[in-house]
């Protein structure tokens, strides 16, 4: 301000000098306004609105800091919990033949722009699924797709969802937004697997069971006859065990149909609702720790597809029995599932595949079949991948159990695997 009021200041013929003029003209305009602050602050007081104003103003920037403090926090710590997570992830990716990176899933590049494709009555999927972006659907909103922080909005105008019949609006819709002609549904987001698991946990909160259709189960795989033939079965791996476990059923069958000790080193058992088991369930089979009077070990109460241990490939035996329905991300159980398992190992496995069911279901008309406890419809493809010709099978059979002929009468006929199989030794 100074400088420029020099500048602006041209003295007259006659007067000072234009270097005493600056000098004094820069001191007088100094003073003057130290004084003129002074004075009109005397004058002109802080009313209290204006200071009330201050302090608000003051108060609301500090809370924006401490809420941006807390926000930059949370966020630090979301990426530090997530960054084991992320390794084991880039550990899996590979690039595609067209050089974009992908997941590796056995062999097979998956992409994931594999979930956009589209399926009859006009559902569109997202183009763009890998985007953290809210992409519209004709009968749900996501934000993103998957992963743990993806969410969902279902529609509520009912001409932007193609399945309306009479009064009834499926509100099952979102689960076609996961569809893949290939994999069916292969994967489903961590809002609809969370759901299921409380609807999992309440059922079996206070049930007072001892099995969870364990006869049915002998039944599918022939009594267990290829088990008893390829027996000690060592360090023995449950996935989704539930509270009862399909183990406690199989070294019954053993013992008292072929008459066979199962040859069991340790017992580990992997279910995300093992804490609840515990606490809750009656009968939970392995609350002393023992399954038969064998050690149940490791307990891990996580899904499958967070399930690690200190070495892979370290179990002698793997159980996977009706598991793949209940996931969230069928392609990374069963990657683990099969990474948990030793060449030579024996891998015993039971789920459905729906093949057939995506061509007859109907939404409103079969919604209990879509949404609630079962959030995954797997195709075969997907365990073709898997067992390939890197298994050595035992025992193969898609036989409907004598209980399953009867359901069908009420529901769509289901498509079950039964596998028993020995993972080949490395070349």
């Amino acid at each position: 301000t100074t400088e420029a009021a020099v500048v602006r200041y041209r003295p007259s013929p006659g007067s000072l000098s234009s270097k005493a003029v600056s000098v004094a003209s820069a001191r007088s305009i100094t003073d003057g306004t130290m004084s003129s602050r002074s004075e009109h602050s005397k004058l002109h007081p802080i009313s209290p609105l204006r200071r009330k104003r201050r302090l608000i103003a003051v108060a609301s920037a500090a809370l924006l800091i401490s809420v941006a403090s807390t926000w930059l926090k949370r966020e630090v710590q979301g990426r530090i919990r997530n960054s084991a997570a992320l390794a084991r992830l880039s550990s899996s990716l590979i690039k595609s033949s067209e050089g974009y990176e992908c997941t590796d899933y056995f062999g097979e590049c998956l992409s994931d722009d594999d979930s956009s494709a589209t399926i009859d009555h006009g559902m569109m999927l997202t183009d763009e699924p890998w985007r953290n972006v809210i992409t519209r659907k004709r009968c749900a909103s996501y934000g993103p797709l998957f992963g743990p922080n993806s969410t969902y909005a279902f529609s509520e105008d009912t001409s932007e969802c193609p399945w309306v019949q009479g009064d009834q609006k499926s509100t099952s819709c979102q689960y076609f937004c996961y569809y893949d002609e290939r994999y069916g549904v292969a994967k489903i987001n961590h809002v609809l697997w969370e759901a299921a698991q409380k609807g999992e946990a309440a059922i079996w909160k206070d049930a007072v069971a001892e099995d969870d259709r364990s006869d049915e189960i002998v039944e599918g795989f022939e009594n267990y006859a290829g088990v008893a033939a390829n027996i000690p079965l060592g360090k023995l791996l449950e996935v989704g065990s539930g509270p009862y476990t399909q183990t406690k059923a199989l070294i019954d069958t053993l013992r008292t149909k072929h008459n066979v000790d199962p040859g069991i080193e340790s017992i580990s058992l992997v279910d995300p609702g093992i804490d609840g088991y515990l606490a809750h369930t009656k009968n939970c089979a392995y609350r002393d720790h023992t399954l038969r009077g064998y050690p149940v070990g490791d307990l891990q109460s996580v899904g499958g597809e967070q399930m690690v241990f200190d070495e892979p490939e370290s179990m002698d035996t793997v159980v996977s029995i009706n598991v793949i329905e209940h996931c969230v991300d069928s392609f990374e159980y069963l990657r683990r599932l099969d990474g948990a398992l030793r060449p030579g190992g024996l891998l015993i496995f039971h789920d459905r595949v729906y093949d057939d069911f995506w061509k007859t279901i109907h939404p409103v008309q079969h919604a209990s079949e879509v949404a609630g406890l079962h959030p995954l419809r797997i195709k075969r493809w997907v365990l073709d991948r898997m067992i390939g010709d890197r298994y050595e099978l035992i025992l193969f059979s898609t036989n409907l159990t004598n209980a399953m002929e009867i359901r069908k009468a009420n529901q769509i006929t289901e498509e079950p695997i039964w596998l028993v199989a020995r993972k080949k030794m490395l070349a």
